[in-house]
């Protein structure tokens, strides 16, 4: 399961595609124009990012170039202009993968879900991480963050939250900086981004739901910390 940001001014695309891909678990944002995504974006990135190419405002090749700037979130491009020099265009730009409309949902959902394990399998590789299973309490992180579990059952997290509790668990009982965990986790030096922010409180009440007996909390001026929660 991600997060999807997806940009298109057109209803029955958005609410196709947040349909569609619904189907598989994931939460899709849509948004009516592409600067609208962008500043989303730049708050709380995503896992990944679906952009028509003709909206209003900033075109959906710009929006791309922009979010080039500052991550490298896999991106699909979803539009009519599918002649071979737009496709040239959008791969061109930074996109992964270019889809032209009319589209078949099951084509979407499968390229979705290749891009979203490729992301995954690449956060992996990091030589600098470890891939021991983690115990902290009775939450366990296995095959370094790819999967979790709080007793027996599985915890649900999205890409970017199992890589932002991976951090934390490595680190526990240790404050991590939001700088820290904004350049290990999503790559950005944006100090601004108030995406930890956002991130720690998802995962803070996935934890909370899930009946763990460990809890992130606030470090004041650092960041947060994951220990024992208090009874």
């Amino acid at each position: 399961m991600g997060l999807v940001y997806f940009a298109d001014d057109d209803f029955d695309a958005r609410a196709l595609v947040k349909g569609c891909l619904g189907l598989d678990g994931h939460e899709v944002k849509c948004f009516q124009a592409g600067e609208e995504l962008l500043a989303e974006f730049l708050k709380c990135p995503c896992d990944l990012v679906i952009l028509d190419v003709m909206m209003p405002g900033p075109d959906g090749l710009e929006v791309l170039q922009r979010i080039r700037t500052v991550s490298d979130v896999p991106v699909i491009m979803l539009t009519a202009k599918d002649e071979e020099e737009d496709c040239f265009a959008g791969f061109s730009y930074g996109a992964d993968d270019y889809i032209g409309k009319p589209f078949r949902p099951i084509l979407l959902r499968g390229k979705v879900h290749a891009l979203l394990s490729r992301a995954r399998v690449r956060a992996q590789e990091d030589p600098c991480r470890p891939v021991a299973d983690l115990q902290c309490g009775n939450v366990r992180s296995e095959g370094g963050g790819r999967a979790f579990f709080v007793g027996s059952g599985a915890l649900q997290l999205t890409p970017l939250e199992r890589s932002y509790l991976q951090l934390l668990m490595e680190n526990f009982n240790t404050p991590v900086s939001r700088e820290e965990a904004l350049e290990r986790v999503w790559g950005l030096k944006e100090q601004g981004s108030r995406v930890v922010d956002e991130t720690n409180r998802r995962v803070r009440i996935k934890l909370v739901s899930a009946g763990a007996n460990i809890a992130l909390e606030s470090v004041w001026g650092i960041g947060y910390v994951l220990r024992a929660r208090k009874r």
